[in-house]
């Protein structure tokens, strides 16, 4: 029995959580596997990793192959899920590591697929024993870990509701990074259509729940304001993954009570984030496989970037007036 399984590890974060477990292990071997659809992109994993730590064994699973998903989960104490867009492939991961009694982690934003495999996977994961967590990674371990030392620091007691505003400003210190990772890119792809916006609305209010539906859509108003962060000392813009991070802040701290949570962010000028640089390499990474209306789509993601960063500090203006005379 294995330890731990991350699925899709040759994709850019799964690399990323191989290195880590192969160089950061301390005490005890972990047994560990790494898992994917291609053996020869596993082996010449295998064979980059170096460091001190167990070397990991190879497990072949396709999402699209439920009985190799089900191999894979029967074998595994714990399922790592770094395959995305998890509204495409993420489902049957879920529905195999359930029915074989493993845990599973993922590192999804995607708020709105939480909420409906919460609502079709919560209760029968509970009736096995498994624990389902995901958004373990950039979106959204920051945030609900800031919180959760503010709230350590200020002695709170346990109950949730007694947190009324909390503000996180992040600073990206990669300057000369290149875009968006190609995983993130084709989650995007994937969400983008007026067939999508229901299900994602849908999705999203199920996540937060009713009690936290109100009070969520205010704190997403209040971060996509411009305002002054006097912690940090300059104006702080909207956090680029708040649509994702403030639900998440609000499922797990927000209780009942009337908390206002803003994710802000630092940001540069010339940020690479909000540029064309590295769409042509993250483009072509999608495989030969891409055809042009997704191609098409990519480039219009683009251009919708740069006329949003065009009319930003006018709507932020506007915003910041209108939640100065409605909540202050």
């Amino acid at each position: 029995m294995l330890d731990l399984v991350v699925y899709g590890a040759t994709g850019d974060a799964g690399r990323a959580v191989c290195r880590h477990l192969a160089q950061k292990q301390r005490g005890e071997p972990v047994k560990w596997a790494v898992a994917g659809r291609n053996r020869a992109k596993l082996e010449a994993l295998v064979a980059t990793l170096g460091g001190t730590g167990s070397v990991p064994a190879i497990v072949i699973a396709d999402s699209d192959d439920a009985a190799s998903l089900a191999r894979m989960a029967e074998g595994a104490k714990v399922v790592f899920s770094a395959a995305g867009p998890y509204l495409r492939v993420g489902e049957p991961v879920i529905a195999a590591c359930i029915e074989a009694g493993a845990h599973y982690a993922d590192i999804t934003g995607e708020v709105h697929w939480v909420g409906e495999m919460e609502k079709k996977y919560g209760a029968r994961a509970a009736e096995k024993g498994v624990c389902i967590a995901s958004f373990c990674g950039y979106d959204s371990i920051p945030s609900e870990l800031s919180v959760f030392a503010a709230r350590t620091a200020l002695k709170l007691p346990p109950k949730r509701g007694d947190l009324f505003f909390v503000e996180t400003a992040v600073a990206l210190k990669a300057p000369g990074a290149p875009g968006a990772p190609r995983g993130t890119l084709a989650t995007v792809l994937v969400s983008l259509g007026a067939d999508r916006l229901v299900g994602f609305c849908r999705g999203w209010g199920a996540f937060v729940g009713s009690s936290q539906l109100g009070p969520s859509l205010r704190s997403l108003l209040g971060s996509a304001c411009i305002g002054w962060s006097p912690h940090v000392g300059v104006f702080t813009f909207s956090h680029f993954m708040a649509w994702c991070n403030v639900p998440v802040v609000h499922k797990a701290f927000g209780g009942e009570g009337p908390l206002r949570y803003q994710d802000r962010q630092v940001r540069r000028v010339a940020s690479p984030i909000l540029s064309h640089h590295g769409c042509p390499p993250c483009a072509a990474a999608f495989g030969q496989d891409i055809d042009r209306s997704i191609y098409m789509r990519y480039i219009s993601m683009y251009v919708s970037i740069y006329i949003y960063t065009s009319i930003y500090l006018c709507i932020s203006l506007s915003l910041s007036i209108s939640y100065i005379y409605i909540y202050i």
